[in-house]
C-alpha cells in the first residue's frame, strides 16, 4: 500500500500526522490500481487541506484545525466504503455500456467474415457461425441481459432498476461470458476450411475478438476486485 502523506510541509507535525493517518485509512479501503487510488486520494487531500486552512484562518491552531477537519469529513472507513461503492457502480455502468455497444460490432465482424469467405449472403451465415461455436448462443443468453443490467438500461421511474451490488455482479458475469464467447468463436475456426479465403476473411474478425477479450478480461477483473467494496 502506498503512503499518502499529501500534507503541506509547513504544517505542525501533529497536524500532518493526523491528516496523513486519515488519508491512509481511506486509501486502505479502496481496491483500485495505484494510479486510480492516487488520483482519488489527491482529491480528498486537497479538500482536507482547504478545510484545515479555513479553520486556521478562523483562529484555530494547525493541530486543532486538522482534528476539526477530519472530524467533519467523518469516519474514514465509512467514507472509504462509500467511495469504493460509487467507483464500483460507475465502473459497472461503463463496462456494461461498452459491452452492449461492442457486442453487435463483434458479431457483425464475424458474420461478415463468414459471408466474405463463403461468398454467400451475411444473413445466411448466422446459422453457420452459431454452428461453428455451439456455446455461443448460451453465451449471448447470459451476457446480453447481464450487460444491460450492469449498464443501467433496465430502469424504473427513470432510475436504474437494480442497485450497485446487482450492477457490479452483472458486470462481472457479463465480462466473463464475453471472454468465453470470444474464445468460443476463435476455437470455432478449427471447424472451418483452411483455405486462403477463410484465412483472409477471418484475419479481421479474430484480432477484434482478441482485443476485446483482453480489454474485457482486465475490466472484469477490476469489477471483481471492486465487488468486495459494495455493501
Amino acid at each position: 500500500m502506498d503512503t499518502f502523506d499529501l500534507t503541506p510541509a509547513a504544517w505542525d507535525p501533529r497536524a500532518r500526522a493526523a491528516v496523513a493517518g486519515y488519508l491512509q485509512t481511506i486509501a486502505a479501503g479502496l481496491p483500485l490500481t495505484r494510479r486510480a487510488r492516487a488520483e482519488v486520494m489527491a482529491e480528498i487531500a486537497d479538500g482536507l487541506a482547504c478545510a484545515v486552512e479555513a479553520h486556521i484562518a478562523a483562529g484555530a491552531t494547525t493541530a486543532a484545525a486538522a482534528r476539526l477537519s477530519v472530524a467533519e469529513f467523518g469516519d474514514p472507513r465509512e467514507l472509504s466504503a462509500a467511495l469504493a461503492a460509487e467507483i464500483a457502480w460507475t465502473h459497472a455502468r461503463r463496462l456494461g455500456r461498452a459491452l452492449v455497444a461492442t457486442g453487435p460490432l463483434v458479431g457483425l465482424a464475424w458474420v461478415g467474415a463468414f459471408a466474405q469467405a463463403s461468398g454467400m449472403t451475411w444473413w445466411s451465415q448466422i446459422g453457420v457461425l452459431m454452428a461453428s461455436a455451439p456455446a455461443y448462443p448460451l453465451v449471448l443468453a447470459v451476457s446480453v441481459p447481464a450487460a444491460l443490467v450492469a449498464a443501467g438500461v433496465v430502469r424504473l421511474a427513470g432510475r436504474p432498476a437494480f442497485g450497485a451490488t446487482t450492477a457490479v455482479n452483472a458486470a462481472v458475469v457479463a465480462s466473463a461470458a464475453c471472454v468465453v464467447g470470444d474464445i468460443a468463436l476463435v476455437i470455432g475456426l478449427a471447424t472451418q476450411p483452411g483455405d486462403l479465403a477463410w484465412t483472409a476473411a477471418l484475419a479481421c474478425a479474430v484480432p477484434i475478438s482478441l482485443v476485446r477479450m483482453g480489454v474485457t478480461a482486465a475490466a472484469g477483473r477490476r469489477a471483481l476486485l471492486l465487488r468486495a467494496a459494495v455493501r
